[in-house]
């Protein structure tokens, strides 16, 4: 008897792989195989990498994820043109970052074919303090390590102390680039005035997003 799943030619490139959708035996059986429900799990695999952590114990699918396939060589990082505005607002909208301030001429940009995927600034503040800020990835390439890419570019440009404010959790991403957590006081005043601005504003929208959400101020020394 002939198998009921199609056979697919060895190659050695993870990418080409496809998924197969395993056939029924017979029209009128109703339970669904354990091969369809593997497939259909995979697919989903494939599609977005939370889904590795919820495979079932002790297997491991063959498929990488699509993202996995994309070169990184693929991305380039450059300077922001006025074209990418209204790009970067979004990015920033998806983000849920902070809206103001955002002047395409501070930004760098990841760009995937003509398509934005990431953007990063220096926010230069009302006495020259200078903040890294606006560090946003689309939600499908986030992980991939564009996010570190941009803010590596951005930060060989300067020269000068940089600051920087994040929610807790993510205080410890930033480490590994130089930046150290400070008290308020250590910072210049137009970077602590901004910062109590924030403290303010995170008091407020905590109750709404029903989680406490705790700000920290970061300096990296100029190099």
């Amino acid at each position: 008897m002939s198998s009921p799943f199609r056979r697919r030619a060895k190659t050695t490139d993870p990418c080409a792989r496809v998924v197969d959708r395993p056939r029924l035996a017979s029209a009128g059986r109703r339970s669904q195989p354990a091969g369809r429900r593997d497939s259909a799990y995979a697919v989903l695999w494939i599609v977005h990498p939370a889904v590795q952590r919820r495979q079932p114990s002790g297997r491991r699918w063959p498929w990488p994820s699509i993202f996995h396939c994309v070169s990184p060589e693929s991305i380039s990082i450059r300077p922001a043109t006025k074209a990418d505005e209204h790009a970067i607002s979004g990015l920033i909208g998806e983000a849920r970052l902070n809206p103001r301030d955002l002047d395409w001429r501070r930004f760098l940009v990841a760009d995937a074919g003509g398509t934005l995927v990431g953007c990063a600034q220096v926010r230069v503040h009302a006495t020259g303090t200078r903040e890294l800020a606006s560090v946003a990835v689309t939600a499908d390439r986030r992980g991939s390590g564009i996010g570190g890419r941009l803010v590596e570019a951005i930060l060989a440009r300067e020269a000068d102390d940089t600051y920087l404010m994040t929610r807790n959790e993510t205080a410890s991403y930033f480490e590994r680039f130089g930046f150290r957590r400070i008290a308020p006081a250590e910072a210049p005043s137009d970077f602590r005035r901004q910062f109590r601005i924030g403290q303010v504003i995170t008091t407020v929208v905590s109750p709404l997003a029903r989680r406490w959400i705790r700000i920290v101020g970061m300096r990296r020394a100029a190099p």
